[in-house]
């Protein structure tokens, strides 16, 4: 902490301060990047969440392998780095898994999407003879997000 504390209030990098050369960095410089990158981390962290509760941990995992992925190239693009053939394999292979994984994912959306789930709902407006035949107990469409779970395994209760 001390280390960390000393360098911080003093101009330059590390490497300026070893071997005496002039300063790069300011003090207000180093702490203003701090900040900046502490801030951003932070939004990042609140959107990665936000995408996990809206749209569940599996479009989280794309949409963070995608950024990676948009990182790298990025960099191959941006810097003099070698793109070899491994590195067009490796962008091939990539990019089909990626695809792959959203069609299958998109697919088993819909089909659990058209499914209609009934669950037991009391009614208190329907007529006396009728609550006698049902047990008082009418079924009624229930919303998938409001699905019933009946045991730590998952199974259904309908």
């Amino acid at each position: 902490l001390r280390h960390g504390l000393a360098y911080l209030s003093t101009p330059g990098t590390l490497k300026e301060m070893d071997e005496g050369l002039a300063p790069t960095w300011s003090i207000q410089g180093k702490i203003l990047t701090m900040v900046i990158f502490s801030t951003t981390g932070f939004f990042g962290s609140s959107c990665s969440a936000a995408i996990t509760k809206s749209f569940g941990a599996l479009t989280m995992s794309i949409t963070s392998t995608a950024r990676k992925a948009t990182t790298i190239f990025l960099s191959f693009a941006l810097f003099p780095n070698e793109c070899t053939s491994e590195h067009i394999f490796g962008i091939i292979l990539f990019i089909t898994s990626l695809v792959t994984k959203s069609l299958r994912a998109s697919k088993r959306g819909r089909r659990h999407q058209h499914k209609q789930h009934y669950a037991p709902v009391e009614r208190d407006d329907i007529s006396h003879d009728v609550a006698n035949e049902c047990g008082g107990i009418s079924l009624a469409p229930l919303p998938l997000h409001l699905k019933m779970r009946g045991n730590h395994l998952g199974h259904d209760v309908v």
